[in-house]
């Protein structure tokens, strides 16, 4: 919970750094939910400055900055211990709106905070921590420039289609899984504005549809709504949700508005038994639709058409869907047009057949274009190299949506991908575009949500969510899923140390890529906790000297353009971050659909480099450093629990099999590592038991504890929980792995190393602790 608890040799420093300062004088601090300071930043110049600060550091503390706000005076100390007591998710910007003061120049936010540090050791592959006493000068520094004035510079077209003897140019179709099923052979076809085709001069604009809806007729002429397709995002008409909004009453004015706007388009279509040549005029349409019988067609168009061409339309159109094989069946659909010599106008009454066929005459019949638009025709040109089979069911978040960022998720979406999740915090700015996938038309709006608009418009069937939020929010791991994978290119030591502290942890999955020396060079990585090196582990590696570990120098010669807040710029052109995309991603999907290989780390140069061959990928296998903190459990607890206490446990799984259930563990957790466990309670009557879900009753369970430990000491101290899964699985869940690694951090539960055990539905008991700052493991139970 508390980064102090997870470093507290940096909480030493930190502390005795902020008491001893020459440029600081402190006036107060504290420490509950958070650590802060306020004091005096003291400038000694011709004359003796002071600038009262706040100094807070954040739960990402090493890998985030303390945030420092310029005051209008020093903080008390009943101010200060508010500031702090304040539970890290509610924040306390609200409680400086009228303590900071505003200089105006760059470099101070709007929040009153400065930002005068940035780390730019791309390569250094460890975090670069600052301490307390670095910030501090720095802010002396920057406050010495305001009072001197000296601040430094800032730097298959459907082949029938092309064979009509006239075509028309207003309409494309796009031939939806709406526009198919076998039960109805007539009705109505219904398809939305997609865009807007304008022609190089300009002159022709050509309305793009695609299929929203069919309807009609069966063999025995019932009216069968088709409702088996489903509705995409980016094709709902509002308010319509169901393919029966079509045909209700009050929807009916909307319907006609929407056609009029030219937003919906609306025609009749017939099942043919056969469409092998093209035709010229109304009488081949009739002809087609009769299936040879041209009296038959022309008295099927008069069923559909009469009133249309009574009151003389300007445009009616039509569909034929007509078989290709036995499995397979297509669309050509077809304008008919008022002929511009015709003469014919709007009649009173009703109009026989004959007088029907005549009018039918005075309209040309032109051929419109439509090629499919579903799942199988969209992914065709992926075939074998990306399957979407297996694609289609597999979710990756995209944690930094820049310029890589955004060129992975483009790639990964036209490969097939089913689900992609976007996490970054900054906006597209003008300058973005000449290496991001969006252009200067997303400006202002944040890059998620550009980067989803982007790719909605790439594909309808990839579901894209988003989180516009930092990678420092100490929240964010838990919306990644345990089974997804995650790829980074943030390319910042101290955002994704923090963020493999938190991944290796909580057991996620995460690559990591990062442009070098310009784009001529590349390093990715894969960490799967447990298995490969992770962040921290390569930095250990890179100081041992590890033959495996490949070290990239920089290029002096591409130095960072501009660094500003934390965010620097570095060189390297789209061509160079394309190629880099390319290979993170044919890796990624290499793996989501092969599995993850041996090989954890990749290296891709365009130069020879020390140990490097150009223009190659040269992948090796890093395994995670014995001395690593996070990987590496070099004291593994023994765990021991008597048969009878497991019984207890499975007796209590019984009374509900179907049903999860479970509780805590009490006993002796001795000197030498070892968890000897004495007792374990049932949930409570106020626990919260469904199949997919528990939660114990945790009054109950603390009078258990407090009852047991007051009856019997040490012999009843708090070990951890025991859990039941209804199946056969008996592995942590991601429930499982937050809340262990949240008691591991928690002062209250006295313990940083809780056990959990977890039975399935056959009883077979697995155990697993969770030691604070470290990856969870495995341990064998020992049974007496």
């Amino acid at each position: 919970m508390w980064w102090f608890k997870r470093h507290p040799e940096l909480l030493i420093r930190e502390c005795e750094g902020l008491g001893s300062d020459s440029n600081y004088e402190e006036i107060c601090r504290s420490r509950k939910n958070r650590l802060a300071s306020s004091g005096n930043i003291v400038v000694r110049l011709k004359e003796i400055s002071r600038y009262p600060v706040l100094i807070v550091y954040p739960e990402a503390t090493p890998y985030e900055l303390p945030k420092v706000f310029l005051l209008k005076e020093c903080m008390t100390q009943v101010g200060l211990d508010v500031i702090t007591g304040r539970f890290l998710d509610e924040g306390y910007s609200d409680l400086l709106k009228s303590k900071v003061t505003h200089l105006y120049r760059r470099h101070q936010n709007p929040d009153g905070s400065l930002c005068l540090l940035e780390s730019d050791n791309l390569e250094g592959i460890g975090a670069w921590f600052f301490g307390v006493n670095q910030v501090i000068s720095r802010v002396r520094n920057w406050l010495a420039g305001m009072t001197t004035g000296n601040l430094p510079s800032e730097g298959p077209e459907v082949e029938l289609y092309a064979h009509f003897p006239h075509a028309s140019r207003e309409a494309r179709i796009l031939v939806t899984e709406a526009y198919f099923g076998d039960s109805l052979i007539q009705g109505d076809f219904f398809a939305y504005k997609f865009n807007d085709l304008i022609s190089f001069d300009g002159k022709e604009r050509t309305t793009v549809y695609a299929g929203v809806y069919l309807d009609g007729q069966s063999s025995n002429g019932i009216f069968l709504p088709n409702e088996d397709f489903k509705f995409q995002l980016d094709l709902i008409i509002e308010g319509f949700s169901h393919p029966s909004d079509f045909h209700q009453s009050g929807n009916q004015s909307k319907i006609q508005n929407l056609i009029r706007e030219g937003k919906l388009l609306k025609g009749h279509w017939w099942n043919v038994n056969e469409l092998s040549d093209p035709f010229e005029d109304t009488a081949g349409l009739a002809k087609i639709i009769g299936n040879g019988d041209i009296k038959l067609g022309h008295s099927r168009l008069f069923e559909v058409a009469m009133n249309a061409l009574r009151i003389a339309e300007q445009h009616l159109y039509i569909g034929l869907r007509y078989p290709v094989t036995t499995e397979r069946t297509e669309w050509q659909f077809l304008l008919l047009e008022k002929k511009e010599t015709s003469k014919i106008v709007a009649l009173l009454g009703e109009i026989q057949l004959e007088e029907f066929v005549n009018r039918l005459k005075e309209y040309n019949c032109k051929a419109i274009y439509s090629e499919l638009y579903t799942d199988e025709k969209f992914h065709l040109r992926n075939s074998k190299r990306a399957v979407r089979d297996t694609l289609k069911t597999q979710s990756v978040n995209i944690i930094g949506c820049g310029s890589l960022g955004s060129e992975v998720a483009d790639s990964l979406t036209k490969a097939g991908l089913g689900k992609l999740h976007l996490i970054d915090k900054d906006g597209i700015k003008i300058s973005n575009s000449v290496r991001h996938v969006c252009g200067s038309d997303y400006v202002g709006i944040s890059k998620t949500l550009a980067l989803t608009d982007h790719l909605k418009r790439i594909s309808r069937f990839i579901k894209v969510t988003n989180d516009h939020t930092d990678i420092l929010d100490h929240a964010l791991i838990q919306k990644i899923k345990n089974q997804d994978i995650s790829i980074s290119t943030i390319a910042d030591d101290n955002v994704e140390g923090y963020l493999n502290e938190q991944a290796v942890i909580n057991d996620r999955t995460v690559f990591y890529a990062r442009a070098l020396r310009g784009g001529k060079s590349a390093r990715i990585f894969r960490v799967i906790p447990g298995k490969d090196a992770c962040f921290h582990c390569l930095t250990l590696h890179k100081q041992d000297g590890h033959d495996q570990f490949i070290h990239i120098p920089d290029d002096d010669q591409l130095p960072t353009l501009t660094n500003e807040c934390n965010n620097p710029v570095r060189p390297g052109s789209a061509a160079d971050l394309k190629l880099i995309s390319s290979i993170i991603s044919r890796i990624l999907i290499d793996s989501l659909q092969d599995g993850f290989g041996a090989d954890n780390h990749w290296i891709w140069s365009t130069e020879e480099l020390p140990k490097i061959e150009g223009l190659k990928l040269q992948s090796t296998q890093l395994e995670p450093h014995p001395n690593c903190q996070y990987c590496s459990n070099q004291h593994p607890v023994e765990v021991e629990i008597s048969e009878s206490i497991l019984d207890f446990m499975r007796t209590e799984t019984q009374k509900s099999p179907k049903i999860e259930t479970g509780g805590i563990l009490l006993g002796v957790n001795d000197k030498s590592g070892k968890l000897d466990i004495f007792f374990a309670s049932d949930c409570g009557p106020k626990a919260i038991k469904t199949p997919t879900k528990f939660e114990k009753d945790i009054e109950y369970c603390q009078e258990f504890l407090d009852g047991h430990t007051s009856k019997y000491g040490d012999k009843a101290m708090y070990l951890g929980e025991w859990h039941y899964h209804p199946m056969a699985e008996n592995k942590p869940s991601d429930i499982d792995l937050d809340s262990l690694s949240g008691i591991s951090l928690q002062k209250e539960y006295l313990t940083d190393r809780p056990v959990m055990i977890i039975l399935n539905n056959e009883g077979h008991a697995r155990a697993t602790v969770h030691p604070a700052g470290s990856r969870h493991y495995q341990v064998q139970l020992k049974i007496h």
